[in-house]
């Protein structure tokens, strides 16, 4: 049923086939002070503390890209080198 522009659909919601409930979404849930979390479920587990290197450090150990390109390999041959499915298979017997 088209509805023209500016007026409303006379049919409730959930007749539109839309699968929304027909209730309304309140804001005063959203501004409310009280914590949403489930009071029997136990906080996140706190992150040890970590010492890491200066990013710049980690990334000077990284070569360059056309010495990586260099390196690198043919997927043909990678693949070549992989067992087959039947000699994975015949492993486990």
């Amino acid at each position: 049923m088209r509805v023209p522009h500016g007026e409303r659909d006379p049919r409730p919601s959930d007749e539109l086939g839309s699968g929304r409930s027909a209730q309304r979404y309140d804001r005063r849930m959203a501004d409310s002070d009280e914590p949403s979390r489930d009071t029997d479920v136990p906080p996140p587990p706190k992150l040890p503390d970590v010492e890491s290197p200066p990013p710049e450090e980690v990334l000077d150990e990284v070569p360059p890209k056309e010495e990586l390109v260099e390196r690198a390999r043919p997927a043909e041959e990678i693949i070549e080198e992989q067992p087959s499915v039947e000699e994975l298979l015949d492993r486990d017997r």
